[in-house]
């Protein structure tokens, strides 16, 4: 069933934990029960590090979804580092959306470019491996497989995440109710964004 998929995909992108040993030191003389104590040595302790500054809650809600959604549709990954782009153009509501997840989450973010063509870059291994499990460049984007039974709840809030980056209103006097229309150079990610939506009930083709 599709109860777990969402965190089983979080935690499954979880940067590996670096062991490292806490180093002994030597704790001076001191005083107990009228007698003097020598020094003594406290012994060294195995600690652990995250391997990302932010590991992201396994259970985490819609917002994570949207903002992996404007990933899919206008985002970008480093290699050589650990950082995440979006492209917001000028769109100042998406700009602002963003702004306060990337604060919620505790991420340090700065921007780029003018404001018709506006950018927005965060640095963090887990969240850049949550989003290259999309792709990273336009033409190899697609939706994983594990996703296609995630929670309504989550499917809608990616599917909204992507239309607001990559999509478009297509309004035809022919019908009652408009449409939304996104433009991808990558069939997989359209086929996928197409099951996502079936599975919502919604109407969805590919042309």
């Amino acid at each position: 069933g599709e109860h777990g998929v969402a965190s089983a995909f979080v935690s499954s992108r979880t940067p590996p934990r670096i062991g490292y040993a806490a180093g002994a030191h030597v704790v001076p003389a001191f005083r107990r029960n009228g007698r003097m104590q020598g020094p003594q040595r406290k012994p060294a302790r195995v600690s652990s590090l995250p391997g990302a500054k932010v590991l992201f809650d396994p259970n985490a809600g819609p917002d994570l979804w949207w903002l992996l959604g404007q990933y899919v549709g206008d985002g970008q990954a480093r290699t050589d580092r650990p950082e995440i782009g979006w492209s917001v153009g000028g769109s100042q509501e998406n700009l602002a959306r963003i702004r306060s997840i990337l604060k919620r989450f505790g991420l340090h973010f700065w921007e780029d470019g003018p404001a018709t063509n506006r950018r927005i870059l965060t640095s963090s291994k887990h969240l850049r491996a949550l989003c290259e499990s999309f792709g990273r460049l336009a033409p190899d984007k697609y939706v994983p497989h594990d996703l296609l039974r995630l929670d309504a709840e989550r499917t809608q809030a990616m599917i909204e995440g992507y239309l607001d980056a990559d999509g478009c209103v297509s309004v035809s006097r022919l019908k009652a109710v408009d449409a939304w229309k996104a433009t991808s150079t990558s069939l997989s990610l359209l086929q996928g964004i197409q099951r996502l939506c079936w599975r919502l009930g919604w109407a969805a083709g590919v042309s």
